[in-house]
Order: structure tokens, then sequence, then C-alpha cells
């Protein structure tokens, strides 16, 4: 279907390539790649390159866990493929990976099984490097807990100047809950400030 179908999408111009990070996935370099039935890589994201060292040309065709698990953790990494496979249940967590240049990182990953429209089963590993998530995580709990405690009301708009979230302090100050802000103007939500 073309944007033309979807009537809400409008005057929606998509976003082609970016100079720098742009959204959180970015900040976090989240790499994908698909393996078959049989563990070869058949997908290789750029991002995947960044990650683990190699280029597309190198990984693509290869079976995952000769290239990125060292020997010790193949047994547990073929019996997890399998459950993902034949179970279809997801797996996450973090792994050692072994990179190209030699080097092991810890990696978190989220692991899930796909289905073609030609019945073909595949796997599909969503990984970032885990020191970036866990820097992330602790940055995002720091300014959650700094916004929530401030005693300045502070507010997050939308490109229409609508509410998308309030602070506890601008909830006392408008006498207004979070919730009725959400979604709504400053003058909907209080009528009679200038």
């Amino acid at each position: 279907m073309s944007a033309a179908e979807y009537p809400e999408s409008e005057g929606v111009e998509p976003v082609r390539g970016s100079a720098r990070p742009s959204g959180l996935l970015d900040v976090l370099r989240v790499a994908s790649v698909v393996l078959d039935a049989e563990g070869r890589i058949v997908l290789w994201s750029p991002q995947a390159e960044e990650l683990f060292g190699y280029e597309a040309r190198e990984a693509l065709g290869q079976y995952a866990a000769r290239i990125m698990v060292h020997e010790q953790h193949i047994d547990l990494v073929v019996k997890l493929f399998a459950d993902v496979m034949g179970t279809g249940q997801s797996w996450a967590g973090a792994f050692p990976v072994r990179c190209k240049d030699g080097s092991t990182r810890l990696v978190e990953f989220r692991n899930m099984r796909l289905l073609d429209d030609q019945g073909d089963v595949y796997a599909l590993g969503l990984c970032a490097d885990q020191s970036t998530v866990h820097r992330l995580e602790r940055e995002v709990a720091l300014s959650t807990r700094m916004i929530a405690q401030s005693p300045i009301g502070l507010a997050v708009l939308d490109t229409e100047l609508r509410y998308v979230s309030v602070n506890p302090a601008l909830e006392e100050i408008n006498g207004v809950p979070a919730e009725e802000h959400l979604g709504r103007t400053a003058r909907e939500v209080v009528p009679l400030m200038d």
C-alpha cells in the first residue's frame, strides 16, 4: 500500500537518512540479524557490521554460532536457537559475543521466530551493546526522577502544542490531574490562563 492509501498519512513525508542519531534506536545502534532454519546468516544490517565487526559479505551465508560464539557456549546457543525455532517463544537476554577482532562484548538480544509467506522459518535477532543499553537506562531513570521531583512545572508538548506528559508540579500548579492534560492544549486545560 502506498501513503496515498492511508488517509492519516497525508502530508507526511518519509524521512530518509539522518546525519546524526535522532531517536532511541539510533542511539542504541540496534543491529538486526536474520538466520535461516539451519542457523546461517541471511540478513546482516549495517548496525550488525558496526557491532560485531564483520562486513555483510563476510557474515552472509555463515553459521552465526561459528563466527560469533565462543566454543564453551556453543551447546547453550544451539539449545536456545532450537527452542526459539521449535516453540516460537521469544528469548531475551545478554550474551557474550565474539567479535571479528577477537574481542568479546556483552550484547543484549531479543530473538524471535519469523514465518514467511512460503512457510519458511527464520530467527530474527535484535541486538545492542549491553553497556550502551545500561547507560541509557540509567540516564532515563535519572531524568525521570529529576522531572518527577522538580518543584518547577514541566511538560512535554507535541507539534500542535498538546500535552504529551506533565510532571506532578504542573499538575499541582494547574489543579488538574496529569491524565486530564494529555492530548489537550494549555488553553483547554486552564482556560483562564493568559
